[in-house]
């Protein structure tokens, strides 16, 4: 699986500072605005999606396909 990181989210602070999310669908739409979310409230996210993401601070981003048992599997062997 390929991975994009920006930033470290314990720096910032916040309301959600030492908390970890995992967001599916964080590359558009309500996934991505809730992924960015928690990152600027100081959690640690995991977004997951088919496709790439923008980088932003707080937030690694995974593609996976949790329709494909495969890509799952690959994604928590990672």
């Amino acid at each position: 699986p390929e991975a994009t990181r920006s930033g470290d989210s314990a720096r910032c602070g916040g309301p959600l500072a030492g908390r970890r999310a995992i967001v599916t669908g964080a590359s558009r739409g309500i996934g991505a605005a809730i992924a960015r979310g928690f990152a600027a409230a100081g959690a640690e996210v995991l977004g997951i999606s088919r496709s790439g993401g923008a980088a932003v601070p707080g937030l690694v981003h995974r593609r996976c396909d949790l329709a494909d048992a495969t890509s799952m599997m690959a994604l928590v062997a990672d």
